[in-house]
This record gives C-alpha cells, structure tokens and sequence, in this order.
C-alpha cells in the first residue's frame, strides 16, 4: 500500500509541474509626451522618499538626478535610476510598472526638464 501511495504521490507532483506555464508580463506601453514635473518627478519623489529623505523635495530634482549621473539618454534602459528601481533587490518593488515605463520613456525622449 505504501509503494502505491508513493507512485501516487511522484505522479501527482510530476502532473502538478508539467502544468505550470510561463507568464511573461509586458510592461504598459507609454503614449506620448512624458512631462518630468507631471510624471516623472511626482512618483520618484513619493516612492523614493519613503527611504531618502532628499528625494522628498523636488526643488532643484531635475539637476540632482542629472548630476548624479541617475540618467542616461543614449542607453536608456541602463540608467542608474531605472536599474535601481527595475533589477536592485532593496529597491524592486518600489514603484509601479507604469511609473517604471514613464522613467524609461522620458529617458528615451531626452529627459528633458520640462
């Protein structure tokens, strides 16, 4: 009785893992003009500010972020911001995938300050 419990058991785990399928989310697609005081700034200033207290002010942001070296327009995706908030254990999670989208997105549009 114990062996046919045990090849119970082996196939109801084999069958329970060859039903899983891989779920691939896509990130929200961002139409438009991003705006930096509107979009950007606001949700980089809320989430980020919960843990760096200089991120809770956006006076003078734009030139923080540009100074610091947390953008970059020509390998967008490799910015130092976007890394942090996209792949960073401590700091995944933080901020929405929309919001993720928009930093990208204003990236690409040249980060401008506007």
């Amino acid at each position: 009785m114990r062996k046919y419990s045990s090849l119970m058991l082996v196939l109801l785990g084999f069958l329970f893992l060859s039903s899983c399928e891989k779920v691939v989310f896509e990130p929200p697609v961002v139409e438009g003009q991003v705006s930096f005081a509107t979009e950007v700034a606001p949700p980089i200033s809320a989430d980020c500010g919960k843990c760096h207290a200089g991120m809770k002010s956006q006076v003078n942001f734009y030139e923080v972020l540009a100074k610091a070296g947390y953008v970059d327009t020509v390998n967008t995706a490799s910015s130092k911001i976007y890394q942090q908030l996209q792949n960073n254990a401590a700091h995944k999670g933080y901020t929405s995938a929309e919001n993720l989208a928009k930093i990208l997105k204003w990236f690409e549009q040249g980060a401008k300050n506007n």
